[in-house]
């Protein structure tokens, strides 16, 4: 019997893996972990005692998984809102001079 290590140099897997990687990257993993642990502390707070359990997890999944879906969007639509927002930015008029 051959034992495989699990890291393989095959092109066919590195190039699976490194294309699921890019999707997942694309979903913003540590932005969409904060907002799901703020979504956790406020479904904890918002009922008194515990709140239901399916609640809980089914509640909570939903969240991370529009979270994550709305972060693909931002980056696929991003192209579109820099060209037609990039004449309407304000340019900073302060100076640097301490106020009087």
């Amino acid at each position: 019997m051959e034992v495989r290590p699990l890291a393989t140099t095959e092109p066919a897997v590195l190039a699976a893996t490194s294309r699921w990687r890019s999707f997942y990257d694309l979903t913003k993993p540590r932005v969409v972990m904060l907002i799901v642990f703020t979504s956790i502390v406020g479904t904890l707070l918002a009922v008194p005692g515990w709140p239901p359990l399916d609640a809980l997890i089914f509640g909570n999944l939903g969240v991370g998984l529009a979270a994550a879906s709305a972060a693909v969007i931002r980056v696929a639509a991003r192209p579109a809102i820099s060209v037609s927002r990039s004449a309407a930015l304000p340019r900073c008029r302060a100076s640097a001079a301490p106020a009087a």
